[in-house]
């Protein structure tokens, strides 16, 4: 593990190094072979301080040479303007660090700004990160507070999907997951309250009881992730009845339930923040998608301005 990380932080470094050259020194660039070209001001230099009356520039090139500019033959189309310089080096980043859309900090971030301003009996249960840490990783069994259909859910986690490698990430399934950046989807299965200690699951029904009443899985993206009470009520299980196979009405410590209606209070708010969060995300992921087009526009040798012109119509 400390290996891959080591490698990932090598290659941020050196694509951070070869893409600063570009961004800060005139006409300097690479070329295709991936050597680093002197700026005009640095030759200029040189040739003053060695007595050259020209006929180095011959052998570095002139800086007003159209063939010897410093960026040369198809890596132009790499480094034409600094948007596209920009948009290739976060494409890099992203795609190095982890899912091709965002850095896992900038997931975090995210959720702190939207829930930032919130009551305090909101933020005790560390929303901006979902409640899960390294220390306590979401599990499978977990007990969760989530919100679906402008409504609070006290559930308990059933499945765990969690982000893939590359550009476009994948679901891959997993037991635990430990930053919810890297949360891809949940399966949580809801419950509903009876008294301080009591939890049966929730069951819905087609009218008139033309079928059995089933129990009630959410399917969830992060974002409607509120908190994971396994910090707050860990453990929270005291005896469970069977129902059915794989279904059970369980008596739990009155702290979960406490913790859950606590939440339950700010309902309306706590809905309204997700549902900014979904919007936040889709714009994101927007930037991302435009970004990564740009790049895939400029490998194909297509420029910014075609390919927008080729966009609009």
């Amino acid at each position: 593990m400390g290996d891959s990380s080591e490698l990932k932080s090598e290659i941020v470094t050196q694509i951070t190094r070869l893409m600063s050259a570009h961004l800060t020194s005139g006409t300097a660039g690479l070329k295709c072979d991936g050597s680093a070209t002197t700026s005009g001001l640095e030759r200029a230099a040189r040739w003053k301080s060695s007595g050259d009356n020209g006929e180095g520039r011959e052998k570095e090139g002139d800086p007003g040479d159209k063939e010897s500019a410093g960026i040369q033959g198809t890596g132009k189309q790499w480094f034409e303007s600094e948007r596209a310089s920009r948009s290739v080096f976060n494409w890099l980043i992203a795609l190095t660090i982890g899912d091709g859309t965002q850095s896992d900090s900038s997931a975090v971030k995210m959720r702190t700004t939207v829930y930032r301003g919130m009551d305090a009996s909101i933020l005790k249960y560390q929303p901006a990160s979902g409640g899960i840490s390294h220390f306590h990783p979401l599990r499978q069994g977990s007990w969760v507070v989530v919100c679906k259909m402008d409504q609070l859910f006290l559930g308990r986690v059933s499945v765990i999907y969690v982000k893939g490698g590359g550009q476009r990430p994948t679901h891959n399934y997993s037991d635990s997951c430990e930053d919810i950046s890297k949360l891809s989807r949940l399966v949580v299965l809801t419950y509903t309250t009876w008294g301080d200690t009591v939890l049966s699951p929730l069951t819905v029904s087609a009218p008139r009881g033309t079928t059995p009443d089933t129990a009630t899985y959410l399917y969830l993206h992060p974002e409607n992730l509120v908190a994971s009470l396994d910090v707050p009520c860990p453990k929270p299980v005291e005896s469970s009845i069977d129902l059915e196979p794989g279904l059970s009405m369980h008596t739990v410590n009155r702290k979960l339930i406490a913790a859950f209606r606590e939440l339950e209070v700010h309902a309306p708010a706590i809905c309204r923040t997700v549902d900014k969060l979904f919007k936040e995300m889709r714009k994101r992921r927007k930037r991302a998608d435009e970004d990564a087009d740009e790049v895939d526009g400029l490998v194909n040798g297509e420029s910014a301005a075609a390919q927008s012109k080729r966009l609009r119509e």
